[in-house]
């Protein structure tokens, strides 16, 4: 059986930030900011599709990675525009991970990243009805 496509590219960031990564990051980091988690993993090529990505969202950790030939300026810019998403354990107690490239990859994506989410707002359970209450009839 092959593995999943989110299985593999999740396999693939961890093996990145691990060994193709300016900024030094070990394993027990990864494991101490994801555990207990259940990471999704999510790419883009703008910081505001990734924002569009966490609305209504909370952010309970993040690894986010960036290809080598992207500014450090804005590897901090994208970082920036998730903060306000993020929970207070997310920034308090280190749980967010970020790295860039050592090496100049044609087919990547701009950012990759692994979010753990807390709870995710669900907006038709939250719009039950026009009104702003149920009516019987």
């Amino acid at each position: 059986m092959e593995p999943d496509y989110d299985s593999v590219m999740y396999d693939n960031l961890i093996y990145d930030a691990l060994n193709h990564n300016l900024v030094h990051l070990e394993m027990p980091d990864i494991d101490r900011c994801f555990e207990g988690g259940d990471p999704r993993y999510f790419e883009a090529e703008t910081i505001p599709d990734a924002v569009d990505y966490v609305k209504g969202a909370k952010i309970k950790a993040m690894l986010l990675f960036v290809k080598a030939d992207i500014p450090m300026c804005e590897l901090t810019e994208a970082i920036d525009a998730l903060k306000p998403y993020c929970t207070e354990e997310c920034l308090e107690n280190g749980k967010i991970l970020f790295g860039t490239g050592d090496e100049t990859t044609k087919d990547c994506t701009k950012f990759r990243a692994l979010f753990v989410f807390g709870h995710i707002e669900d907006e038709k359970t939250e719009n039950k009805s026009d009104f702003g209450e149920d009516i019987p009839f």
